[in-house]
């Protein structure tokens, strides 16, 4: 029941925010900023695992920003994880 009502508090200060004006980053950066004092209230889990990405398929081009949770790998055609095209422009929001 806890992890379903921070998912509805998330998905709430997802539609308050005006996801188009921020990239991925950006945007985990102000969630979290929103979130943490809501979430700072037991009896409240306090950890939230999140990856955003914005997909630009006429430039075939993906943003990702990963919150609370280790960067992906990308699988190459060997099924090898190929970290060569995985670039991480700043730090990971907290």
């Amino acid at each position: 029941v806890k992890a379903a009502l921070v998912t509805t508090l998330i998905r709430g200060l997802l539609a308050d925010l005006k996801v188009d004006e921020f990239n991925p980053a950006r945007l985990l950066e102000r969630l979290n900023a929103r979130l943490c004092p809501l979430l700072d209230r037991p009896p409240l889990p306090r950890f939230v695992t999140a990856l955003y990405a914005s997909i630009d398929v006429a430039a075939g081009r993906i943003e990702i920003a990963s919150a609370g949770h280790p960067w992906p790998l990308r699988a190459g055609p060997t099924c090898l994880p190929d970290l060569s095209r995985v670039s991480r422009a700043g730090p990971p929001s907290a």
